[in-house]
């Protein structure tokens, strides 16, 4: 009886060790499985920010060399950036991306203004040279004067790259 009574204990102990390793494996296994899913989340969120900051300063680049002009849907994009690093950039960056999209604005309003393009509604355009001639003398005096801006826009632009090269290695640290 003894020997029964001790089998059947025996048993119990082993079926409850059992158990307990299979939970213990099993919420081992979810526990790996979960901190896959959020470094593989964190690695991308981190791709998704490098993008966005590439993104922006090819437009700012691009929109000091064009003195502050830009096609609408670039700078569409700049405004959809703009959010996103409101949301998702840190406070460094996005002060300094507004510091430059501001320099750049100010830059290009105090510039000589382009003629307003006209095109003609009829097939004779007798004055369409003394427009391009007055566009092009305009155009040249605005890139006279822009070149006092230039070096400065260039400046605020490669310390917002700085900030962003430090703020993304920053996150890479913390990318398990």
């Amino acid at each position: 009886m003894d020997a029964i009574i001790g089998t059947i204990i025996g048993a119990c102990i082993a079926g409850i060790a059992m158990l307990l390793n299979s939970y213990y494996a099993a919420k081992r296994r979810e526990d790996h499985e979960n901190n896959v899913a959020r470094r593989n989340q964190l690695i991308k969120d981190l791709g998704d920010l490098e993008r966005t900051y590439q993104s922006a300063l090819q437009i700012l680049d691009r929109q000091i060399r064009m003195k502050g002009f830009d096609s609408k849907a670039k700078l569409e994009e700049l405004y959809k950036i703009n959010i996103a690093f409101k949301l998702s950039a840190s406070k460094e960056v996005y002060d300094k991306f507004s510091d430059t999209r501001n320099a750049i604005a100010n830059m290009a309003k105090k510039l000589t203004p382009l003629p307003e393009e006209f095109i003609p509604k009829f097939e004779e355009d007798r004055e369409r040279m003394a427009r391009l001639e007055a566009r092009k003398e305009a155009e040249n005096i605005r890139n006279e004067e822009a070149k006092e801006y230039i070096p400065d826009l260039m400046k605020l632009h490669d310390e917002l790259a700085d900030l962003m090269k430090k703020d993304l290695e920053k996150h890479k640290k913390l990318t398990p």
